[in-house]
């Protein structure tokens, strides 16, 4: 629609001067177009827009990851099928484990050094060359850790319901593949072996020096009854091979003792170095929660002097002890830093899959030192 517009004048007599005006209607009809991120882009709700982007972003990102997470957990319960013990459990009236943790790796061969004798008059197995030893455990303790496998063997030998377990993994590259329980194994199977000829050349003597023929069966009796005795301890011993400190001494050992057996131990004895007592004692069963009541301890330290003894825990707290006061699960410097330095192979132990019970605990890892605060077998 058009209007005309007069143009004033002073002039009455002057010609009056039209000119167009033009409105356009059509906005009063047809609104301009609007858009409603323009709208929001211009108030406040930009940043509950922006909130609720991510929100849908992160909700989608956890629905996946639970997709996938719960395909890879049934490929795992479906896995530990291959791993759990089966029903023929070997050992499955034993309720007591005897842990002796390993400290170094016999390096020798101890079916043959055992028969050879220094010129002390000592097997060679005694030699600290014989063994990859760290500076400060020469000159004294290989034979102290002879009487620590000695009295594993000892004390299993009382216990027909215990099992044996030498616990030490791959420490050192210069032994290769060798462990610490694997080398405490071999000398222990050799010890036995050794005591056996002795007992049967001293039966043999015994037998030659008696006449009455019920007595010769007596002691052939007493004779078979030994060597099974023997024989039975070595059936009932265990290696586990892959723990780099104390603490994994004792927790891969109750592992290794529920795969032989289908259940955890009621009853747990470790045998190691007096001055290391309030370590396991203190802290290990602690950090475990495993009742004392049922826990024994069998310190057998060198023969130190006084200063050497003092020396020994003074390294003891500073260097273990209190390491894992601060830190009881040893997951963080410096001890997590020893046990990356304990496994030049790089191995990676199967007791998540192999012992389920445990498997929360073993990966369990606190930033404040906190116990595990989840359930345990044995409480």
């Amino acid at each position: 629609m058009a209007l005309l517009a007069v143009k004033p004048s002073h002039n009455s007599k002057s010609r009056a001067t039209v000119l167009p005006l033009h409105i356009d209607t059509t906005s009063f009809t047809n609104p301009p177009q609007t858009y409603p991120w323009r709208r929001i882009a211009n108030k406040r709700q930009l940043p509950a827009l922006i909130l609720l982007v991510l929100l849908i972003f992160s909700i989608s990102t956890n629905l996946v990851q639970h997709g996938r997470h719960h395909k890879s957990t049934l490929l795992l319960d479906n896995n530990h099928k291959d791993f759990l013990p089966n029903n023929n459990i070997l050992f499955d009236h034993h309720h007591h484990a005897i842990i002796v943790a390993g400290h170094a790796i016999y390096k020798g061969d101890p079916s043959s050094t055992l028969l050879t004798s220094n010129e002390q008059g000592e097997s060679s197995l005694y030699k600290d060359d014989d063994w990859i030893l760290e500076p400060f455990q020469r000159g004294g303790q290989v034979t102290t850790f002879i009487k620590h496998i000695q009295k594993g063997i000892e004390v299993a030998k009382s216990d027909p319901n215990a099992v044996l377990i030498f616990s030490g993994g791959q420490t050192r590259t210069e032994a290769g593949p060798r462990s610490e329980g694997q080398s405490y194994w071999m000398i222990a199977e050799a010890l036995e072996k050794i005591n056996n000829d002795n007992e049967n050349i001293n039966d043999s003597q015994n037998e030659n020096e008696n006449d009455n023929g019920n007595n010769m069966i007596n002691n052939d009796d007493n004779n078979n009854n030994t060597n099974n005795n023997n024989n039975d301890v070595l059936s009932r011993t265990l290696v586990e091979d892959h723990a780099r400190d104390s603490y994994e001494n004792v927790l891969f050992s109750l592992c290794r003792f529920y795969e032989m057996t289908g259940q955890y131990p009621s009853k747990i004895t470790i045998i190691g170095f007096e001055f290391k007592r309030k370590r396991f004692q203190e802290l290990h069963m602690n950090a475990l929660r495993f009742p004392l009541d049922r826990f024994e301890y069998i310190g057998i330290d060198p023969p130190f002097d006084l200063e050497a003894a003092s020396e020994r825990i003074a390294g003891e707290n500073a260097n273990s002890f209190g390491p894992f006061t601060e830190d009881l699960y040893g997951c963080h410097a410096p001890l997590s830093q020893k046990r990356l330095d304990r496994n030049p192979f790089r191995r990676k132990h199967p007791y998540s899959l192999t012992c389920p019970e445990l498997s929360n605990l073993i990966n369990y890892c606190p930033n404040n030192n906190a116990l595990f605060p989840g359930p345990l077998p044995w409480n």
